[in-house]
């Protein structure tokens, strides 16, 4: 009996072994690149997603996404309080929509193509939802379910074998309410000095904090910095009130009343969908979209609720002039919602071909990289008047942070990855190759491609005498099954990541990013090596949408020796590649003022204190001039 069992983790492999260990004799089709890895060690040639899905069908999977995100946008209303739930973080929806074609497609696909007569699968986690798991977290928990119910529409016969019970916990599981002491917020609501709130989590904490130094340095205004994750206290800053969102929050009902109301919202939209044939092509009707919209219109609603309340409540007690961040949460959505004027800030250098982060913003200001993604914006439908040209203000501060060559940190590095004085460092930087829970936008990285890819890349410097490749793995959604591997088989290879970024590529002699899209790649192009990307396992990147298509690009792992070779022996090749990556960065973040700190803070204080123009002249955005307009 032809069968076909589609796993996603390693766990997965495991339960199979326990509950069902014939399915890992017939087909397997693996959906992240560990689990593929771990599958290969044991001898097992899985399928993987571009085993069975081929470029052509692009064009396909991106008219279900839009047709999908279009019936999500109209029937996907839930109003607690004149302000819809799903508005809230909207992103997330629209992620998790990119999600849900793919892997329907990527199924369907691959039981067209073996036509099993058994699918095995493993049991639905309880409650299981579509939203981002906890981070490091790589399994969609809906998989299983939209498995079985895409196979019973085929007429397969479906194993469900038993799960190893191990529950990463729910990303979305807690409020915040409660957490810590509020802290008295009368001197902030009493002011007579313009109020901004920034909010910010994690790496944000860092990015906005020179934006806000030099806020209330140079722009007379009062901050109060709120956050949810992150450490404060490792950017602290003077004169400004930081605040975790307990305690500028309070416990807020949902009530009966809500509930109903919730009800008939879920019921108006599964209509909708039930008339959508992207909808039904992504497995609709099914137990993995009914657990889904249960936790929407439930929990979830709940926890949006309580948002809605807290963050109106703070609103209308503290009126601030702006509210600001770097990537929309709840409280900068209902803060707009509210009327408050918002700005959003870049969420780092690789954004520009993000369109369903910025699709889903609310009506806010929005500060563009460059004048090639304020076109790219424009072109989507946003008016220039909501646009402002800042660049991206965390770069400065990671071009101050650069050390020079000479400096003795970075001739410690180069010790300490092995080098010696007349090595060759090659510093390969890496993102996530697998990671699909987390996957904003359909995937553009075929893993078993990139996985000889480096390998070959190994093997060909190890080769050459004098050679360091020193890879520095995604600190979260990392592949460490693949780099320990290539650091145990070829001597030249050492795995770093603990030093800061600058210091390594200050001590590298040439940059490789490894198929994938990072904003690393432009930190990289801020120092003196040059940076070169290799592309041959990315056949479905669009480089121009994403503004990486100036960068010097290595289609062929022989080519990207070949540059490597070039950099390291000959004074024409580094020279070349090093014009090239610094003519990419100044064609990223073209048009963007040179000091993107001080255009961040007054695009804030224009916000606060719009400047009336003159008569007959259009507005300018924050720091070009008349005659250069970016926007």
């Amino acid at each position: 009996m032809t069968s076909l069992a589609v796993v996603a983790s390693p766990d997965d492999v495991l339960a199979l072994r326990e509950s069902a260990p014939a399915a890992l004799d017939g087909h397997v089709l693996a959906l992240d690149v560990d689990v593929h890895l771990a599958l290969v060690a044991e001898g097992i040639a899985p399928l993987t997603p571009w085993s069975v899905v081929d470029h052509d069908d692009v064009p396909r999977l991106e008219a279900i996404e839009r047709e999908l995100v279009a019936t999500w946008s109209a029937a996907a209303v839930a109003m607690i309080d004149g302000v819809n739930l799903f508005d809230l973080g909207a992103h997330r929806h629209r992620a998790f929509l990119a999600r849900a074609v793919w892997l329907a497609f990527v199924i369907e696909a691959a039981l067209v193509r073996v036509a099993p007569e058994r699918v095995v699968t493993l049991t639905p986690p309880l409650d299981a939802h579509g939203l981002e798991p906890a981070p490091g977290v790589t399994r969609i928990a809906l998989l299983d379910a939209l498995v079985a119910d895409l196979a019973a529409g085929r007429a397969c016969a479906v194993e469900v074998a038993a799960r190893l019970d191990r529950d990463p916990g729910d990303r979305f599981g807690a409020t915040g309410a409660g957490e810590r002491p509020p802290i008295d917020l009368d001197d902030l609501a009493d002011g007579t000095t313009p109020l901004v709130v920034f909010h910010a989590n994690g790496g944000d904490l860092s990015r906005q904090a020179p934006v806000i130094r030099r806020l209330v340095d140079d722009h007379d205004v009062r901050v109060l910095r709120v956050h949810r994750t992150g450490d404060p206290d490792a950017t602290p800053l003077d004169n400004v009130v930081t605040a975790h969102e307990s305690q500028v929050s309070g416990p807020h009902a949902f009530t009966a009343t809500d509930r109903v109301r919730l009800g008939a919202s879920r019921e108006r939209f599964e209509a909708a969908l039930g008339a959508s044939s992207a909808a039904m092509r992504c497995g609709y009707g099914g137990a993995a979209w009914r657990s889904h919209l249960d936790f929407l219109f439930g929990d979830y609603a709940a926890r949006m609720t309580w948002h809605v309340r807290a963050w109106t409540r703070l609103v209308e007690r503290l009126r601030p002039a702006a509210v600001v961040t770097n990537s929309p949460v709840p409280l900068f959505d209902v803060a707009v919602a509210r009327d408050v004027p918002g700005l959003l800030l870049p969420h780092g250098a690789m954004l520009m071909g993000a369109d369903g982060w910025f699709d889903a913003a609310p009506r806010a200001t929005l500060g563009a990289l460059g004048v090639r993604h304020a076109s790219r914006l424009r072109s989507r439908g946003v008016d220039a008047s909501r646009l402002v040209t800042v660049g991206e203000p965390s770069l400065a501060a990671f071009r101050a942070d650069l050390p020079s060559r000479s400096d003795p940190i970075v001739q410690a590095w180069r010790t300490s990855v092995g080098a010696a004085a007349d090595d060759g460092v090659v510093l390969a930087l890496t993102a996530p190759l697998g990671a699909p829970a987390n996957r904003a936008t359909l995937p553009r990285t075929d893993w078993a491609v990139a996985i000889e890819d480096v390998r070959r890349l190994a093997a060909a410097l190890d080769a050459r005498p004098g050679r360091r490749l020193v890879i520095r793995d995604h600190p979260v959604y990392g592949t460490p099954r693949l780099y320990d591997d290539l650091a145990a088989r070829w001597s030249c290879v050492h795995m770093e990541s603990e030093s800061p970024l600058a210091v390594a590529i200050a001590g590298a002699d040439v940059v490789v990013v490894l198929n994938e899209l990072t904003s690393s790649l432009v930190e990289a192009s801020c120092g003196a090596a040059p940076v070169i990307l290799l592309t041959s396992a990315m056949p479905w990147c669009d480089h121009d949408a994403w503004g990486t298509d100036r960068w010097p690009r290595a289609t062929t792992v022989d080519r990207l020796v070949e540059w490597i070779d070039g950099a390291l022996g000959d004074g024409n090749c580094v020279e070349q590649l090093r014009r090239a990556t610094k003519e990419a960065l100044a064609a990223l973040v073209d048009g963007a003022p040179e000091d993107a700190v001080g255009a961040a803070a007054r695009a804030v204080d224009a916000i606060v204190r719009p400047p009336a123009p003159l008569v007959g002249e259009e507005p300018v955005a924050c720091g070009s001039t008349p005659s250069s307009r970016p926007v």
